[in-house]
């Protein structure tokens, strides 16, 4: 099985720091890949509501969904699981940035400057959030949410189709 050899190429010399379990349930499916021979190992899993007339569509979407993981390194699967302070870090980061530019805004201003720096940076660091990268997938340009939601979904006659975790391993040096 799939899942086995990307596991096996993971474990394979390594010392865990990180360990995750994910159970199967009804109307889901698993994406694995694992990239830099076992490197990145990424797992993710997609709910559906509809009858999933085909199958394989709908692995191939999750593996494409891993893939996106693996080569963007997202922090969070949506804008709630993006720890705290994370985002308190971002805006330290964007306040900083604004005032060293020198063309400072009112402060009623500030406040809606850091907040849109923010929510690009969040943009890059949730998977959900992310432009999925598969252009000719993809010509709209969606973020992964949409993508499911408005293509593949459609495509394969789901009402819905949303991943709802993922796990990414990376092995170090």
């Amino acid at each position: 099985d799939v899942l086995q050899d990307v596991l096996v190429k993971i474990q394979e010399n390594i010392d865990f720091r990180k360990f995750a379990e994910i159970k199967k349930v009804a109307n889901s499916v698993f994406g694995v890949y694992s990239h830099m021979k076992g490197k990145i190992g990424v797992i993710t899993e997609l709910a559906f509501e509809g009858t999933a007339s085909d199958e394989a569509a709908l692995k191939q979407a999750a593996k494409d969904i891993a893939m996106q993981a693996a080569a963007f390194a997202p922090v969070a699967l949506n804008d709630a699981a993006v720890p705290a302070e994370t985002i308190e870090k971002e805006k330290e980061i964007a306040k900083a940035q604004i005032e060293a530019s020198g063309k400072a805004p009112k402060p009623e201003f500030l406040q809606r400057q850091i907040d849109g720096r923010v929510a690009k940076v969040l943009k890059e660091i949730v998977l959900e959030d992310q432009e999925f990268f598969m252009s000719e997938k993809n010509p709209k340009k969606l973020s992964v949410k949409d993508y499911l939601q408005e293509v593949v979904a459609k495509q394969l006659g789901l009402s819905s189709l949303k991943v709802v975790n993922f796990i990414r391993f990376e092995r170090g040096n």
